[in-house]
C-alpha cells in the first residue's frame, strides 16, 4: 500500500474534526487570556448584550430587581427615561472589591426589559447614580455619578498601590547569563545551533531551549525537559512544586501547582510544571527620557483624538511591541516587558491606554486622560497564556484531521481567505523538534515518519526532512501539483508519475 496523500480538501468528516478542534482550541484561549480580556475587553463588550437572566420572566421591575435582591423606591415613567430609586443590594465597591460586575448584568437586563430606552438608577444612600444610554436596542453609554469611566478610574487609583515581591535568585544557565551580560541580544550571545522555528520562537531542540525574538532582542527562553543543567536557584526543568518552594520561597505568581513565578533583578522566572519548562523573561526598566516621551505621545493622542498616529509614533519610537493589531474598528498595541497596553474597540466602552504592575515608569502617568492602571502583570499574563499554549498544541492539531505520521500532527493554517499559508508539524511525544514551513502547501504526502513531499500550485514539489532539517526542490514548474500518491518511491501527481530517488 502506498502512503496516504493529504489533499488539503476537506470532506465532511474532516471539517466536523476541525471544527471540534477549533471549538477547543476557543476555549482554551478564553482560559488563557480571562484576566486581560475581563479587564479591557469583554466587560465592555458585554454591556451591549442580553442579560444574564431571561428578562421575559418577570411581570414587572420591581419583581426583576427582586431577583437581584434589590428593591424599587419609586419609579417615573417617559417614553425615552425610566428614572427610578432603588435600593441596590450592594455599594459601587465592598471594601477593595469592584461590584462591577453585579451593576453591568443588573443595568443590562433593566435595559432588555424596558425595551432599551434610556436609564437612570439612583441610590442616594449609597451614593450610587447610575445613567445608562440606549440606541437601536444597545447600551452605548454606562455612567456612574458622572463617569463614564467609573471602574476604570477607581480600579486605576486602588491599583497604584499594588506592588510585586522580589526575590533573589542565583542563575547557573550559561545561556541565560549571557543573555542579560549582552542585554538580551540573540546576536551578541552564541547560543547553539537552532534546528527549526516554531510559532515565533527559535528552537535549539538539541541544547534543550527555545528562544522568542521580538525587535531584534530576546523577548523570553524556555528551557525544555532535554535541558540537562540547572538554569536558576540551583534547580532544573525537573524540579517539583516542593522543591522550588523550598529553594526559592512562596512564589510571587501562581497558578494552582502548575505554575510558580518569581521576579528577580535582572529576570522573570517561571517554573511551568505542566510541560516540565523554566520559562525566563527580562526584567525591562523604563528610562525617565522614554517616560516623557510616552508621557508626551500620550498628550498628543487625547489632545488630537487620533489613535493611529499616537499608535504609530509609539511603534516607532519602541519597536519591541509583541502584539499590534488593527483595522479601521480597532488598535490593539501591546508591550508585554514594558507594561504598556493600547486597547482601542469602536464596540467597546472601556478604551484607553493600560499600564500593567510591571511598568517601571512613575506611576502618576495614569493621572493623565484615558489611562489606567491594571491589577495584572502583563508578563505573568504572558507566561499563563504560553504554557496553556504550550500543554495544548498536541491535542488540538490531533484533532484537526490533517493526515499525520507516527511523530508528527500537522496543522495547515490559513488566512482570512481560507488560503493555506504555512504547515505546522508538532512533535507528538515531544521526542523530536517541531517545525513550521512558511510556505502555501497545497498537497502533501508522508513518505516516512519524519520526511514528506509537498506541493506548491504552480510552481513546484519539495522534500522536507525533519530529523535533519533539510529541505530539497524535486520539482519546478508552473503545473498543479496535485499529489496523488507516493508508492515504491514513485511519486504521482497530476497526470504524471516520476520516480524519486532518496
Amino acid at each position: 500500500m502506498g502512503q496516504k496523500v493529504n489533499y488539503n480538501k476537506k470532506n465532511s468528516n474532516m471539517q466536523l474534526l476541525k471544527v471540534i478542534g477549533i471549538v477547543f482550541l476557543i476555549i482554551i484561549i478564553i482560559v488563557v487570556f480571562i484576566n486581560s480580556i475581563k479587564d479591557v475587553v469583554n466587560s465592555s463588550n458585554n454591556l451591549n448584550k442580553a442579560g444574564i437572566s431571561s428578562t421575559t420572566k418577570y411581570k414587572s421591575l420591581e419583581e426583576l430587581l427582586a431577583h437581584y435582591n434589590c428593591r424599587l423606591i419609586d419609579k417615573q415613567e417617559t417614553t425615552g427615561l425610566l428614572t427610578a430609586k432603588i435600593d441596590f443590594q450592594y455599594g459601587l465597591y465592598t471594601g477593595d472589591e469592584s461590584n462591577e460586575a453585579f451593576f453591568v448584568n443588573l443595568c443590562k437586563d433593566i435595559a432588555l426589559f424596558e425595551n432599551y430606552r434610556n436609564l437612570k438608577l439612583v441610590d442616594d444612600k449609597k451614593n450610587i447614580d447610575i445613567e445608562v444610554t440606549c440606541e437601536d436596542s444597545a447600551i452605548v453609554e454606562f455612567k456612574i455619578n458622572g463617569d463614564i469611566n467609573y471602574y476604570l478610574n477607581e480600579d486605576s487609583k486602588l491599583n497604584r498601590d499594588k506592588s510585586n515581591n522580589t526575590t533573589k535568585f542565583t542563575i547557573q544557565a550559561t545561556e541565560l547569563q549571557q543573555l542579560n551580560d549582552n542585554n538580551w541580544n540573540e546576536e551578541k550571545v552564541s547560543l547553539g545551533t537552532k534546528e527549526s522555528t516554531f510559532l515565533n520562537y527559535n528552537v535549539y531542540f538539541d541544547e534543550g531551549f527555545k528562544c522568542k525574538i521580538i525587535g531584534r532582542k530576546v523577548f523570553n527562553i524556555v528551557f525544555t525537559k532535554n535541558y540537562k543543567g540547572q538554569v536558576a536557584g540551583g534547580l532544573t526543568t525537573s524540579a517539583s512544586p516542593e522543591k522550588v518552594i523550598s529553594a526559592l520561597g512562596n512564589p510571587t505568581f501562581e497558578y494552582m501547582e502548575y505554575l510558580y513565578g518569581y521576579i528577580g533583578e535582572e529576570n522573570y522566572l517561571f517554573f511551568d510544571f505542566m510541560n516540565q519548562q523554566i520559562s525566563a523573561y527580562p526584567v525591562v526598566k523604563v528610562s525617565d527620557e522614554e517616560q516623557k516621551t510616552l508621557k508626551e505621545l500620550i498628550e498628543i493622542m487625547n489632545e488630537s483624538a487620533d489613535v493611529k498616529s499616537f499608535a504609530s509614533n509609539l511603534t516607532s519610537y519602541w519597536i519591541d511591541y509583541d502584539k499590534y493589531n488593527f483595522d479601521s474598528n480597532y488598535v490593539d498595541l501591546i508591550y508585554t516587558l514594558r507594561g504598556v497596553r493600547l486597547s482601542i474597540y469602536s464596540t467597546s466602552l472601556k478604551n484607553g491606554i493600560y499600564i500593567y504592575q510591571n511598568y517601571s515608569g512613575d506611576r502618576s502617568i495614569t493621572n493623565l486622560e484615558n489611562v489606567y492602571m491594571m491589577d495584572t502583570d502583563a508578563v505573568y499574563d504572558s507566561e499563563y497564556g504560553r504554557m496553556f499554549e504550550e500543554a495544548n498544541k498536541a491535542y488540538g492539531a490531533s484533532q484537526l484531521g490533517y493526515e499525520e505520521s507516527e511523530a508528527y500532527y500537522v496543522e495547515l493554517v490559513e488566512n482570512k481567505d481560507e488560503e493555506v499559508v504555512k504547515g505546522r508539524f508538532i512533535s507528538k511525544d515531544g521526542s523530536k523538534a517541531d517545525v513550521e514551513i512558511n510556505e502555501s502547501i497545497y498537497t502533501y504526502v508522508w513518505i516516512s515518519d519524519v520526511e514528506i513531499i509537498y506541493s506548491i500550485q504552480e510552481k513546484g514539489m519539495y522534500y522536507y526532512n525533519f530529523d535533519t532539517f533539510t529541505k530539497q526542490t524535486l520539482l519546478e514548474g508552473n503545473e498543479d501539483y496535485h499529489i496523488n500518491s507516493f508508492e515504491n518511491n514513485i511519486l504521482s501527481y497530476d497526470n504524471t508519475a516520476t520516480k524519486i530517488e532518496r
